[in-house]
């Protein structure tokens, strides 16, 4: 009966990531876990700088709510197909 209230009194994200973190390997999960029982203040911006940037962009169909001029360009400019949920 404990293990049931404590399972209700999480929020949603906190048990998802706990169950996550548990079941896959991945540090993406764990990271985001931890950022979870940080308060706001002491929240450090996720980084994406790690990721290589695609400088030849294949021809994509893209759907997304909006596109930066350039990337709009860049897709375009490869024969992809640039969608908005409008």
């Amino acid at each position: 009966m404990k293990e049931e209230i404590m399972i209700e009194a999480q929020t949603p994200p906190i048990a998802l990531y706990r169950f996550l973190v548990r079941r896959t390997g991945s540090n993406f999960n764990a990271v985001t876990l931890n950022r979870l029982f940080m308060n706001k203040v002491n929240w450090p911006p996720l980084s994406l700088s790690s990721r290589k940037r695609m400088y030849e962009v294949p021809a994509l169909k893209v759907i997304a709510p909006r596109f930066i001029e350039t990337a709009h360009a860049r897709i375009e400019m490869a024969g992809g197909e640039c969608l908005t949920f409008d």
